[in-house]
């Protein structure tokens, strides 16, 4: 079953993999209709995502860390910088093309 709307995916995963491949697949950070959404055409181009990159990070702090490779393009989200006494992170190596995610208590 596919699931149209991220709110009504059963699981962070599914959640995660339609989020990337939203936006990969669109080829534009802002996958939203113009009704919903104005666009401000003088810098439209600047969400453009073509070609694809080769890395794509996501800041959503209402989301939990991951990363997930898909068509050629690694995206990460580090999630939340600081909650509940814990601190967490992302760090990249481009030579490996490798995402590691840390956990610290603070």
């Amino acid at each position: 079953m596919k699931c149209n709307n991220i709110s009504d995916c059963s699981s962070d995963s599914q959640q995660t993999q339609n989020l990337v491949r939203t936006l990969l697949d669109q080829s534009h950070l802002s996958p939203f209709s113009l009704s919903s959404r104005p666009t401000l055409w003088d810098f439209d181009h600047t969400l453009r995502l073509y070609p694809i990159p080769h890395l794509m990070v996501i800041a959503d702090t209402s989301c939990h860390a991951f990363h997930i490779s898909y068509c050629g393009c690694l995206s990460i989200n580090p999630g939340k910088l600081a909650y509940s006494h814990k601190a967490s992170w992302a760090e990249y190596n481009p030579t490996k093309n490798k995402v590691t995610l840390f956990q610290e208590l603070i």
